[in-house]
């Protein structure tokens, strides 16, 4: 039953799991020697949800009662269809950042920034910058897989019910007079459901777009400027400094 009833599908939904979106790294000793700390922060699936739609379900009857007296046809038949689509996406656990700190994680406030990274991603089922054969740059659901299932079920109940009467009497005067009378009547019912369901799985990848990087008090910041369609791993990338957004590096 509850395979049958809504959410449809709902074994397709990622199953239970322990994430974190914010992990703090220390030392066990925190004296004047303390080296500082580490924050990492996480995507998760708060962050970007599981989406499950789904069309209205469409109906179409047949319904016919046809007495006739002596032939009689009733017929009752009901179509549904309905359509289901599943975006899953890899995004929960990627890293968001992970910054180093120097001082105490209980008053982070006034602790000291020594180093970070931030990481950027493509929204899932947004198009990527991917380089052709000709070194062209096209824009392309890179990595993006897509599965789809269709089930029809029906059930037919159809009844035929045929019946004749037959009555005979026998009447007295000088010699007996038979009478007799003869009463066919047919009866077809015909009651038939057809279901059809089609889900569409979607599965996105997790792609990063850029990385800013904090060092020594100079930000750095690498775009991935074009993807390999085969592998799906950056190609050309280019790199900014924090000061004048200086074009750095394009390899």
């Amino acid at each position: 039953k509850e395979q049958v009833e809504t959410p449809i599908g709902e074994s397709i939904l990622p199953p239970p799991s322990v994430g974190y979106s914010r992990v703090t790294i220390k030392n066990i000793h925190s004296g004047k020697t303390n080296t500082g700390f580490v924050v990492k922060e996480f995507f998760t699936a708060k962050d970007y949800p599981v989406k499950v739609e789904y069309t209205p379900i469409e109906t179409e009857r047949d319904f016919l009662p046809l007495p006739l007296g002596l032939v009689s046809i009733f017929t009752s038949n009901l179509w549904l269809s309905q359509g289901f689509t599943f975006k899953l996406n890899a995004m929960h656990g990627q890293p968001r950042s992970e910054t180093t700190y120097m001082g105490e994680p209980s008053d982070i406030a006034t602790a000291v920034i020594s180093s970070r990274n931030e990481y950027d991603y493509y929204a899932p089922g947004e198009e990527v910058p991917v380089m052709g054969s000709l070194n062209s740059i096209t824009w392309k659901n890179l990595g993006k897989e897509s599965e789809m299932v269709m089930e029809s079920r029906g059930v037919e109940d159809i009844s035929k019910d045929l019946n004749l009467e037959f009555d005979l009497d026998v009447g007295f005067a000088i010699i007996p007079i038979p009478f007799f009378s003869v009463m066919p009547s047919y009866t077809y019912t015909e009651s038939k459901m057809y279901q059809h369901t089609t889900s569409k799985v979607i599965q996105y990848p997790a792609i990063v777009k850029s990385t800013t990087s904090y060092a020594d008090g100079i930000y750095h910041l690498t775009e991935n400027v074009a993807f390999d369609p085969h592998t799906g791993q950056p190609l050309l990338k280019r790199t900014y400094d924090g000061y004048h957004k200086l074009d750095l590096q394009l390899s």
